[in-house]
């Protein structure tokens, strides 16, 4: 239920029943500044009618409150009935004393913001005047341009969020009552951040000119061992070293990475264990030649049996192929120390030329006196008591001890079959034989 008593330009009221009983309100304009006038019954069974300022933004919808900045002003209270009648006889009460009322009276007296004005930024925690005070240079209705007065830095920020330092309230910048620069501070302050503005920009193109010559120095370097990418590369395997940059408090879970080696090429896209633990063997890093040996136990600490063979993993084999996961990888953890993973799309040739200058390139190369067509494309991995073999003239057959690798197996389209003449094992097309043969070491 909802009734409007008046409105007009500067003054608006409803009286609406609530879920916490009858309430009035009023909106009033006053030298500029809105106020917000409310009256409802109180938990201490006062009826109270009050006020505090309020920001009205330019769309007339979305309304800024600051009632929670210790601003609101009791206007006017009494014992009784929340009916709607007294919450009108309230509300008149206090609407007559908000007219008359010497707080907000001083406060309605519309403070002129203008080029000149001091202002103080918070930041939180302890408040200082160190290094956080700046001056409005200019502005129009929706911005000003500040300086630094300490630091000279030049920024902007919204006129209409400034408020006064006598009312503090968390972080933001504040102007401060009454302190202002003259003309000839701010003229010789905007001077200052002027040069100051220039001499970082000359700074900043010396700093990116040195480093865009170093970098073409690396990749010149680079490229007399690598000129260009082996036919047929298609992937690289990497291990990356990451710090935990996570927070626990927050829920906030990240890594940053400080370190990448580029330990193999691949001549095909597919993540495999087999394939990235090879490749941790050309790395000099203990810690990552120590990715190449299988652990006995998975994640659980639990070693493999015959109850959980169809879903036991080794301990530090990932497969978070899901959004927001780091895809398959080997690693104790994907935030922190050191991870090996396939890099299929964030990889390029100067990359590569640069982490060859850096020593950060360990991809065994084609030997100086290459065969016709021989490239060093794909890491593999020897397999014991395996064995490949023709099964028809369009398929092939892979026998053996084949447990420790069935995932890399399925994932190159094999298909494990029973029933095969000779014995079980697994199927694949003529055309994979290449990659089989890869992946065997063979």
């Amino acid at each position: 239920m909802e009734t409007i008593t008046q409105a007009n330009e500067k003054k608006s009221t409803r009286v609406y029943k609530g879920w916490d009983g009858w309430q009035a309100e009023t909106k009033e304009t006053v030298n500029g500044q809105t106020w917000q006038i409310t009256t409802s019954k109180r938990a201490n069974g006062l009826i109270a009618c009050s006020c505090y300022p309020i920001t009205v933004l330019e769309d007339s919808v979305t309304v800024s409150v600051s009632q929670m900045m210790g601003e609101t002003i009791t206007l006017f209270s009494e014992k009784g009935t929340g009916t709607e009648k007294k919450i009108r006889e309230v509300h008149q009460r206090g609407i007559l004393e908000f007219d008359t009322c010497d707080k907000v009276q001083n406060r309605v007296k519309k403070y002129e913001i203008k080029v000149g004005q001091v202002l103080q930024a918070y930041s939180g925690g302890q408040y200082s005047d160190d290094g956080h005070k700046y001056a409005i240079v200019s502005m129009n209705d929706r911005t000003a341009k500040i300086v630094g007065l300490e630091t000279l830095s030049i920024r902007h920020t919204e006129t209409y969020a400034l408020k006064s330092i006598e009312n503090i309230f968390g972080i933001g910048t504040y102007y401060l009552p009454g302190e202002f620069l003259e003309t000839d501070e701010l003229l010789d302050l905007m001077n200052r951040a002027n040069e100051k503005e220039q001499a970082d920009e000359r700074e900043k193109f010396a700093k990116k000119t040195t480093v865009n010559a170093e970098r073409a120095a690396k990749i010149e370097i680079g490229a007399k061992v690598l000129p260009a990418l082996p036919e047929g590369v298609v992937s690289v395997i990497v291990a990356e070293l990451r710090q935990d940059e996570s927070d626990s408090m927050t829920d906030y879970f990240a890594h940053s990475t400080s370190k990448v080696l580029y330990l193999a090429f691949s001549g095909h896209k597919k993540d495999l264990f087999a394939e990235m633990r090879k490749a941790c063997l050309n790395s000099d890093v203990k810690e990552i030649k120590a990715y190449a040996a299988v652990p006995t136990v998975d994640r659980n600490g639990e070693p493999k049996t015959d109850n959980n063979a169809d879903w036991w993993h080794p301990a530090d084999e990932h497969r978070e192929k899901y959004s927001m996961g780091d895809g398959y990888y080997l690693g104790a953890s994907a935030y922190s120390g050191w991870v090996i993973k396939k890099e299929t799309y964030g990889f390029n040739l100067e990359a590569l030329q640069i982490a060859i200058a850096e020593g950060r390139f360990f991809v065994p190369m084609a030997s100086d006196n290459p065969k016709d067509g021989e490239t060093n494309v794909a890491v593999t991995v020897s397999v014991s008591g395996v064995t490949i073999s023709d099964y028809s003239e369009k398929a092939i057959v892979v026998r053996g001890e084949t447990k420790q690798i069935k995932e890399e197996l399925k994932a190159l389209g094999g298909r494990f079959n029973f029933r095969l003449t000779g014995g079980a094992g697994w199927i694949f097309s003529k055309r994979d034989e290449q990659k089989v043969k890869a992946l065997l070491g063979l």
